[in-house]
């Protein structure tokens, strides 16, 4: 979306329509495979799993922040999309490995609450979402994506403060 609207903005696409179809022609695929998992889930354990999810959640913060000045040029705000995606893979795979081994002797149970709430959180995000965008841009969508991490963050340490791996 943000790449689409730099294209109208610079009128560099006549419509909504073009610029997703200049963008779909030039656009790179990114996408995890099992092998770049493993390697996140190898680092995270180097690392330990409480300060990897809580890295990988500052990072995201700080890099929805600074999104909105990236955008001057395409491939600055690409750039950024891209480490944005990185480490919000690195914390969603992270932090799936840390949930299941809060209750280990209820690690279904964890993961499907965890999934439940990821899910709940996607569908508020969609509903929501396109509002944001038309009242501020991508100005309001970035602000209000580095709150929610930033809650996200200090729910998460406030959360863990005490927890020791079993």
């Amino acid at each position: 979306l943000v790449a689409a609207a730099l294209l109208l903005a610079r009128g560099e696409a006549s419509g909504p329509g073009e610029a997703v179809a200049q963008l779909s022609r030039h656009r790179p695929r990114v996408s995890l495979n099992s092998e770049q998992q493993s390697a996140l889930s190898a680092l995270s354990d180097r690392l330990g799993l409480k300060r990897s999810v809580i890295a990988g959640l500052a990072v995201c913060l700080v890099c929805y922040s600074v999104l909105p000045f990236l955008g001057q040029t395409l491939g600055a705000a690409l750039t950024g999309l891209f480490i944005i995606f990185l480490t919000f893979e690195f914390t969603i795979v992270t932090s799936i490995s840390l949930f299941t081994e809060l209750l280990p002797a209820s690690r279904a149970t964890m993961m499907a609450g965890y999934l439940a709430a990821a899910g709940a959180g996607r569908v508020v995000g969609a509903l929501i979402g396109g509002p944001v965008w038309l009242a501020g841009g991508i100005y309001a969508t970035a602000l209000l994506s580095a709150a929610f991490s930033g809650l996200a963050l200090a729910s998460l340490i406030w959360g863990l403060w005490t927890w020791r791996r079993p």
